[in-house]
């Protein structure tokens, strides 16, 4: 099988070179603006996908706009995935665009960024799921991450107590530590179940099913916790 060729647009040179050994297996161009990646787009092969900064600067202005803008008319057959430091608006870059997927800078790592590029080329995924994914993605992530501080805070309370505590509460202390230790490890083996439902899904039904799930869990550990 022929190797997948990717183009790789970003001006943070320690991020795109991290991203590029992620995608060894792929061939990767790398372009840190506009102009070079316009460049390689009208004098090399077609590329199988483009992944662009949203927030490539040239001057005092973002030209990852204009980028996508191109891709999406002059190569419509270049999937695209765009990282972005912030929430641009999700649904209105995913649906102007017609991009694969949308990865924010501070919530993802770079084998994340391999896993999305493995999605894109490996699977036909529908714009409306697309959409519903990006979304739902975006409210996981803020839940979770509110339930881990949520139940390090507590456990971290119950570890000073255990500390301070004379020998008789002190055994209760532990013994209430634990449960609070165990909770968290159901917590996150349920959320590492959801989020990997949630990145498999490829039609609207996936992600209607993943968001019920969701508000299930968020009932569930509301009380719980």
């Amino acid at each position: 099988m022929e190797m997948a060729r990717i183009l790789q647009v970003d001006d943070e040179p320690g991020w795109r070179d991290a991203v590029r050994q992620a995608l060894a297996e792929y061939h990767v161009d790398l372009a840190s603006s506009y102009d070079e990646a316009l460049t390689r787009l009208r004098t090399g092969p077609a590329y199988d996908l483009a992944l662009v900064d949203l927030d490539l600067a040239a001057g005092p202005d973002p030209r990852g706009d204009d980028l996508l803008h191109l891709l999406r008319t002059a190569y419509p057959d270049t999937r695209r995935i765009v990282v972005a430091d912030a929430p641009p608006g999700g649904a209105t870059v995913l649906e102007k665009y017609g991009v694969e997927e949308l990865l924010l800078r501070p919530d993802i790592a770079v084998p994340d960024v391999r896993h999305a590029v493995d999605d894109a080329l490996g699977q036909q995924v529908s714009a409306g799921a697309r959409i519903r994914r990006a979304e739902l993605w975006r409210r996981y992530q803020d839940w979770r991450r509110r339930q881990d501080r949520e139940l390090d805070g507590r456990i971290q309370a119950a570890e000073t107590f255990a500390r301070n505590a004379g020998r008789v509460q002190g055994d209760s202390r532990r013994r209430a530590l634990a449960e609070i230790v165990a909770l968290r490890e159901r917590f996150r083996a349920d959320a590492n179940a959801l989020g990997d439902r949630i990145e498999a899904a490829a039609t609207v039904e996936d992600t209607l099913d993943a968001a019920d799930i969701l508000d299930h869990l968020e009932d569930r550990y509301t009380q719980l916790i």
